[in-house]
């Protein structure tokens, strides 16, 4: 090759080169375009309206932990709908279930699992004025008693495990709704603890009993998913956990900025009241030692005795089946010293 045909391709080159330097800004957002284009679109179920309580999956979405497992995610708000069957069903990838749903689904033969609990501790209380003086268990015969739903299997086997004469308290189905308790038409209200801001507007100075002081406990808010998916995609579950894990550690050491995030999805949230219910929820989450989203079967055991016991379960379930700890295992998902 000549000298003169070896300037001519380098200048070429060089030409290029300068073409491409000259116009890379007519082109940012291309590699941008192609990311998103490329982030699967995961759906989730919530079991409640959009609230603070979900501030792990809000600051994961919001901080970009999910992006970064390649994960676009649409929470949807609670539709009064079978959560678990809708899983089966692929309207949505993962759902929020509670112990008792979790435990009912498996009985159905539902093939649904639990991956990662956000709540370690049960967040369900009692809540009475203080002027009343209920603060145990016993203080509870004699008095009415609104509870709805899951909340009641609680209450029923603390309750039980206390010898106390059941045909002497009296439980109601309540709504969601604490003028009631305000009105004198209960004497106490079931709720979780994080509603104490509520319950303080509706009837100022309370108290509280908690199942989980005199040892009934079950976990809330449980991460599910179809025993297809964990089967078929096991990467996909992990990066989820993953990234799931990252919020919640985000949320938990920044909860005034990670509470108000649920203003994205409501903007008539109050953000005092967004940030009390973060704050109230950490203790249940994380106690500083134990491994975020973490699930023994003890608990699950004994959740399902209750269950067992109040006939709410005909028959028991294989406990193993019941939920798999291997994502947080393979996805990191202790994080106990992951930079966020």
């Amino acid at each position: 090759m000549s000298a003169k045909t070896k300037k001519i391709i380098l200048a070429g080159i060089l030409l290029v080169l300068a073409f491409l330097f000259l116009f890379r800004g007519n082109f940012p957002n291309a590699r941008v375009i192609q990311e998103k284009n490329n982030l699967t679109e995961i759906n989730v179920g919530l079991s409640w309206i959009h609230e603070a309580q979900f501030a792990g999956f809000y600051a994961a979405d919001k901080y970009g932990y999910f992006a970064d497992e390649g994960l676009k995610i649409n929470l949807c708000p609670y539709n009064d709908e079978d959560l678990a069957q809708e899983l089966v069903n692929k309207k949505y990838d993962f759902a929020i279930l509670q112990a008792d749903t979790l435990l009912l689904a498996r009985e159905k033969g539902l093939p649904v699992k639990g991956v990662f609990a956000d709540y370690q501790i049960i967040p369900t209380v009692y809540f009475s004025k203080k002027s009343l003086n209920i603060r145990s268990p016993k203080d509870l015969i004699g008095k009415k008693i609104g509870a709805a739903y899951s909340e009641k299997y609680p209450l029923l086997a603390m309750i039980q495990k206390e010898s106390l004469p059941l045909k002497n308290i009296t439980i109601i189905d309540r709504i969601y709704d604490y003028s009631p308790l305000a009105s004198g038409e209960y004497d106490v209200e079931a709720g979780w603890i994080t509603d104490g801001d509520s319950v303080a507007s509706a009837i100022g100075e309370f108290n509280t009993i908690s199942p989980y002081e005199y040892g009934i406990n079950w976990y809330a808010d449980i991460l599910a998913v179809g025993e297809e998916t964990l089967k078929d995609n096991p990467k996909l579950v992990e990066s989820f956990v993953r990234a799931l894990s990252r919020g919640w550690r985000k949320a938990i050491e920044n909860p005034k900025e990670c509470a108000l995030l649920a203003k994205q999805y409501n903007p008539e949230l109050s953000d005092q009241h967004l940030v009390y219910v973060l704050e109230k929820s950490i203790p249940y989450i994380y106690s500083g030692e134990d491994i975020l989203g973490w699930m023994n079967e003890p608990v699950f055991d004994d959740a399902q005795k209750i269950l067992l016991e109040q006939g709410v379960m005909k028959s028991s379930v294989n406990i193993s089946n019941v939920f798999d700890t291997g994502p947080i295992n393979r996805g990191g998902g202790a994080l106990r010293d992951y930079e966020t």
